[in-house]
C-alpha cells in the first residue's frame, strides 16, 4: 500500500517522539567553591606550569586610574599588549613591533639587525612596558598562604575554543599588598604605574596608607591541568588620588569644587545584594580614590617555546651560559 506524503510525515514524527534525541555532552565538571578539590586543582596547575619551565604568552594590561577618572581625562588608559615567552631565567617580548630579551637583571633590545645592551628602552626609543616573568609569578602563587589559595568562586568558561574551569582567589590586607608590591603583575598607582603629580597637595600629612584588594582568576583545562589563562585585578585605594584635582583652563575654569562634590556623591555603586561574578571577577565599581589595574595572560606552547637565537657575545652580555 502506498502511503500519502502526509501519512509518512506523521509516522516519522511519531517515531521521533518515541526515540528522543541523546542528551548533550556533560559540561566541564566543576569543583565546588571553598572546597579542597578546588584548591587542589589550583595547586596542581601552578606546580605543572612551574615544571614546564618554558612557554609563550600574550599579555594585556589596562589601567583605570582614580586620578585620571576623577578629572575626566580622556587619555592614559589605553591597553598595553605584549607577546613573548620564557625559558628558565630568560624572558623575551615584543611591544609595538620592537623585540627585547631579559635575563639576569639585564636586557638586550633588537636594533636594526642586531641586539644591543639597554637599560629600559627598546629599539624604538620608548620604555619597555611591564613584562611578565612567568617563573616569578608561579613562585609567588605557590607561596600564597593556604587561606588565600581557598577558591572563593568557580564558573565554567572557554579559552581558544576549549572548555575551562575558572577558579577565583581573593587576596585582602597584608597578603594583597605583598602580592601587589612584589611586581608580578602591573601596579595600579596611575597611568603606566609611574605618573606623579606635584603641587596643590598640602595637608596630606605625608604618604597616605594604601589598601589593596586583589582578585585572581585562573582558567584551567580540566583535562590536562594546564593553566591556559591567568588574570588579575588589583584595586588600590589611595586617599591622595581621591583628593587630587586637575583643572583645565586654570582658576575659575571648568571643573570647580561645587561640580566635583556633586559627582562624588554618586561615585560609588551600592553594595546591597549578592555579588555578581563574570569571567572570574566580581562586578565591583571602584571608589573615587580607588585605582584598578587589570592584567590578562594567555599561555601557549607550554614546554615547547624557544628563545630568540643569540650569538656568544649576546649571551655573555646577558650572563647566560
Amino acid at each position: 500500500m502506498i502511503r500519502s506524503p502526509l501519512a509518512f510525515a506523521l509516522s516519522t514524527l511519531a517515531l521521533l517522539a518515541q526515540d528522543p534525541a541523546k542528551p548533550a555532552a556533560p559540561a566541564v565538571p566543576l569543583p565546588a567553591a571553598n572546597s579542597p578539590e578546588a584548591t587542589k586543582l589550583v595547586d596542581q596547575a601552578i606546580a605543572k606550569m612551574t615544571a614546564y619551565g618554558r612557554g609563550a604568552f600574550k599579555t594585556t594590561e589596562s589601567q583605570d586610574s582614580a586620578m585620571m577618572r576623577g578629572a575626566g581625562m580622556p587619555f592614559g588608559n589605553d591597553d598595553t599588549e605584549i607577546k613573548g615567552g620564557w625559558h628558565r631565567e630568560t624572558v623575551w617580548g615584543e611591544h609595538d613591533g620592537h623585540d627585547y630579551i631579559k635575563a639576569n637583571g639585564r636586557m638586550l633590545a633588537k636594533v636594526g639587525d642586531g641586539w644591543k645592551l639597554r637599560g629600559s628602552k627598546h629599539g624604538g626609543g620608548a620604555a619597555v612596558p611591564f613584562t611578565l616573568d612567568p617563573a616569578l609569578l608561579f613562585a609567588v602563587l605557590a607561596e600564597l598562604p593556604a587561606a588565600s589559595r581557598s577558591v572563593v568562586h568557580v564558573e565554567a568558561g572557554e579559552v581558544a575554543g576549549k572548555d575551562v574551569a575558572i577558579l577565583s582567589l581573593q587576596l585582602d590586607g597584608e597578603v594583597a599588598s605583598d602580592f601587589a608590591e612584589v611586581g608580578v603583575v602591573p601596579g595600579s598607582g596611575g597611568p603606566g604605574g609611574g605618573m606623579m603629580i606635584l603641587g596643590a597637595m598640602g595637608g596630606m600629612g605625608g604618604a597616605p596608607d594604601i589598601d589593596h584588594t586583589v582578585y585572581l582568576a585562573l582558567s584551567i583545562d580540566p583535562v590536562t591541568g594546564d593553566l591556559v589563562r591567568f588574570a588579575a585585578k588589583v584595586f588600590e585605594k589611595n586617599p591622595m588620588m581621591g583628593n587630587v584635582q586637575i583643572r583645565l583652563g586654570g582658576p575659575g575654569g571648568a571643573g570647580g569644587d561645587e561640580e566635583e562634590e556633586k559627582e562624588d556623591a554618586t561615585e560609588e555603586a551600592p553594595s546591597d545584594g549578592p555579588v555578581e561574578w563574570k569571567k572570574g571577577f566580581p562586578k565591583k565599581k571602584p571608589a573615587k580614590d580607588e585605582s584598578v589595574a587589570t592584567f590578562r595572560v594567555e599561555f601557549s606552547k607550554l614546554g615547547l617555546a624557544e628563545a630568540p637565537q643569540l650569538g656568544d657575545k649576546q649571551k655573555a652580555l646577558l650572563r647566560l651560559h
